[in-house]
């Protein structure tokens, strides 16, 4: 595709084709307020942390041993707890907004008196609207599909097959228009339809756009928030809202910083390279960098050469001045010789700026990527010669390799591309499973927690959720693993490096644990 030649246009496709950040001064460790949202359930107040970056993080992350369970033996093909078809799972009633419920059953078998009375379960998902004509306004190649049809598709399918825990399925869709007020102002627009508007028992967020505002929303509420987008929620999140944020998929910065770094290595990244780091200015990021990045990057004798804050947007006016200070940080880098670029970002929106601006200047470092780049986002984008020798490390198929490169080891990746196509709702485009496979996650997780539950309500989910251990397969993972003290699932990783030949990423090497 063509780059786009302005900010504005730049801005949009940044946007809806990838998360967003939040102002720098403002993330977990400094609540957001929103206007006229109250924090009047005692869940958030109980879970609040004095301040995230007063106290160090655990280690535990920074082990090269991997414990918690046996999820590191799992190949990937284990049982499908909440989505498989062929097994018996209640029957639900009624009809899904896209369909008549009935029909083929599965997902397991349910457990105690929660699903006795079947009725109905109102689950909120955030989606973002616009998606291919923004796309098309700025010239950008592919058709992704558009995520209330998706939405649409899965719940009609989930209906279907004994809907969650026997309870149909009642969709709550908030449409956010990412190209429209600030990041906030639509977070607080999306909380209020969750939870004002319309009371839901979760929400499932959308992978476009947004920053860590919903979450502090719905905390503020007690409301469980299925978080798709690619925002590094790590430690301080899961403690200041215990039991209501999930990331089934994904993984806290703090476990896959190592396995990047470590990652890197084995690929030789390091070998007679001088090494730049940029990352965002948030609070967020600074605390990844010293306490997690940095040490273990010395851990391997590499020091930075120079590390550069750039400032985190906070809506589309920001990103002029944002591209700016790129500017001059990659003038820095190459007056201090940096041959190997690290960046610690959140759904490839630095490097949306920087490859274009280090190729118009004919800089041309060695990237070390992973998935909180989304890669296939960066190499549809970003000027081919850019990612030549880059490599990287994985966590997330659908976004690390375009589908014709999907390893096709994970049968629920195969469920989720059947009920999109089965729905009509396949594409041309390449990389569809940075829109799909969150929503597919959403719906699977929520209907395997909610089997293993004790009772139908925020704490039966966080207990089901941690009963899952390694049972539950997510659609955007190599493997997942669930516990007590561990919501964000993603269990294994796989390094990966830019084919020239095809313009694409190809994962190489076997999955290895993620702890």
């Amino acid at each position: 595709m063509s780059w786009p030649a302005t900010p504005l246009a730049l801005a949009i496709v940044l946007a809806l084709a990838a998360a967003c950040a939040s102002p720098a001064s403002q993330d977990v460790g400094e609540p957001l307020a929103l206007n006229g949202i109250e924090d009047d359930d005692p869940v958030a107040a109980d879970g609040v942390l004095a301040s995230p970056s007063d106290g160090a993080l655990s280690d535990e992350s920074d082990t090269d041993q991997f414990t918690p369970g046996d999820p590191g033996g799992q190949a990937g093909t284990g049982s499908f707890v909440g989505g498989s078809p062929g097994t018996q799972s209640g029957t639900s009633s009624g009809s899904s907004a896209g369909g008549s419920a009935g029909g083929t059953s599965g997902g397991g078998s349910p457990t105690g008196s929660r699903t006795a009375s079947g009725g109905t379960v109102n689950i909120g998902f955030q989606v973002s609207k616009n998606v291919t004509a923004a796309f098309a306004a700025v010239g950008a190649e592919g058709e992704p599909p558009e995520e209330r049809a998706i939405v649409g598709a899965l719940v009609d399918w989930a209906n279907r097959n004994g809907g969650i825990a026997g309870r149909r399925i009642v969709p709550v869709i908030h449409e956010t228009d990412a190209t429209s007020g600030s990041f906030n102002t639509q977070a607080q627009a999306a909380c209020a339809a969750f939870t004002e508007d319309q009371q839901v028992f979760a929400v499932g967020s959308s992978p476009v756009g947004g920053n860590d505002a919903l979450l502090a929303c719905l905390g503020q509420k007690g409301t469980p928030l299925v978080e798709q987008n690619h925002w590094l929620f790590d430690e301080p999140y899961y403690r200041r809202y215990p039991g209501l944020l999930f990331q089934p998929a994904k993984a806290r910065p703090e476990r896959w910083i190592p396995a990047w770094v470590d990652g890197l290595a084995e690929q030789r990244y390091f070998t007679d390279a001088v090494v730049g780091v940029v990352r965002f200015d948030a609070p967020a990021f600074e605390r990844l960098a010293t306490q997690h990045l940095l040490p273990r990057l010395a851990r391997h004798g590499v020091k930075p050469a120079a590390h550069v804050a750039i400032r985190t947007p906070g809506g589309v006016s920001d990103f002029g001045a944002m591209a700016a200070e790129i500017n001059n940080a990659i003038v820095r880098f190459r007056a201090a010789g940096v041959t190997h670029v690290m960046i610690l970002e959140n759904a490839a929106i630095l490097s949306f700026f920087w490859m274009p601006q280090a190729d118009s200047s004919g800089y041309r470092p060695r990237y070390g990527m992973s998935s909180a780049s989304t890669p296939t986002t960066v190499s549809n984008q970003a000027p081919a010669a850019q990612l030549t020798n880059a490599v990287g490390v994985g966590w997330a198929p659908p976004i690390d390799v375009y589908d014709a490169q999907h390893p096709g080891s994970n049968p629920i990746w195969a469920t989720c591309m059947d009920i999109l196509r089965k729905a009509g709702l396949s594409t041309g485009y390449k990389s569809q499973g940075f829109y799909v496979h969150p929503h597919c996650d959403t719906v699977f997780f929520l209907r395997a927690a909610m089997e293993l539950a004790p009772r139908f309500d925020v704490e039966g989910l966080r207990a089901g959720a941690a009963a899952l251990g390694s049972t539950y397969l997510s659609p955007f993972s190599h493997r997942t693993y669930l516990a007590a003290g561990r919501m964000d699932g993603a269990a294994g990783w796989r390094a990966f490096g830019f084919d020239t030949e095809c313009a694409c990423w190809k994962y190489r090497g076997a999955v290895r644990p993620l702890p």
